[in-house]
């Protein structure tokens, strides 16, 4: 018994030196909505450098939840959400940004929007109405990136949106009919999901906190609600309030190839991971200008 006592304490000991050092320390977060100061956490802790670290204690999104009524497949809102914290990494850097669920775009706000971008629901329409008018938008994820300054505080530094669209829409002509499908095309999706950017980009700009805020925008495009394979990322944007000059320039030529197709076009795919590589090359150095 003493020995297993011992050799349990060893263990105990081997395990706590192992244990990563969870010092915390302390920061004031301005709420910008009600211009309060909270003090909150950020843990010294970091998975890896590939990982953000996040504001303690968790304060949920305020639309948290929404998503799961928006989009079926469960695939696609994992990837929506785990992804679009994965393209963030290309924009803000896990080593300066801190991590936060959405804090200013609220559940009442989102399914607003998503009513407003999309054509009007109409009881009684004929089927071709909802055929020539699709409701291409299913979701807005918001996620919040911030900064800790030399004072202790953190300030948000940016935003990213992911804009689920739909690659089959599915309605009704009439409560308890059958349900007609139709498809939508990737080409189709693109153009819409650009007019629909250019509206939220708009609106965002509106919301008190958020009229400077560099923003990362993501399209990703829904899977079919069975369907085993997630959805895919068609087109990352950037918003910021001032913009030089070459990087719209690189921008007007990327969404151009953007919109051609991109099966079994390796020339077209390579110009465009060019283009992107290039235009956040020319953020990096405008932005730290």
């Amino acid at each position: 018994m003493k020995k297993l006592s011992i050799w349990l304490l060893g263990v105990l000991l081997f395990v706590t030196s192992c244990a990563p050092d969870v010092n915390e320390e302390e920061v004031v977060q301005n709420d910008e909505s009600d211009s309060k100061q909270e003090t909150a956490i950020v843990p010294s802790y970091q998975l890896s450098e590939e990982n953000y670290k996040m504001i303690l204690p968790f304060e949920p999104g305020k639309a948290r939840g929404v998503i799961v009524g928006q989009v079926a497949n469960r695939l696609d809102i994992d990837e929506m959400e785990e992804g679009l914290r994965r393209q963030s990494k290309e924009v803000y850097d896990p080593k300066k940004y801190l991590f936060q669920e959405g804090q200013y775009i609220d559940e009442d706000t989102v399914l607003k929007w998503i009513d407003k971008l999309n054509p009007p629901k109409k009881e009684k329409a004929k089927k071709k109405y909802f055929e020539d008018n699709p409701r291409y938008l299913s979701h807005i994820l918001e996620q919040n990136y911030l900064v800790k300054k030399e004072d202790k505080s953190v300030e948000l530094a940016g935003i990213s949106l992911g804009i689920a669209m739909k690659s089959v829409y599915r309605f009704q002509t009439e409560p308890g009919g059958p349900y007609y499908y139709e498809s939508i095309s990737e080409s189709e999706m693109l153009k819409e999901g650009n007019k629909i950017a250019q509206k939220v980009i708009k609106s965002i700009r509106e919301i008190e906190g958020l009229e400077k805020v560099p923003v990362m925008m993501a399209l990703y495009r829904e899977e079919d609600q069975s369907s085993p394979v997630p959805e895919i990322l068609l087109q990352r944007l950037m918003f910021l309030v001032i913009v030089h000059p070459l990087v719209i320039g690189i921008r007007l030529m990327k969404n151009m190839f953007y919109s051609l197709p991109t099966r079994g076009r390796k020339n077209i795919m390579r110009i465009k991971r060019s283009l992107l590589a290039l235009e956040k090359k020319l953020l990096h150095i405008f932005q730290t200008m």
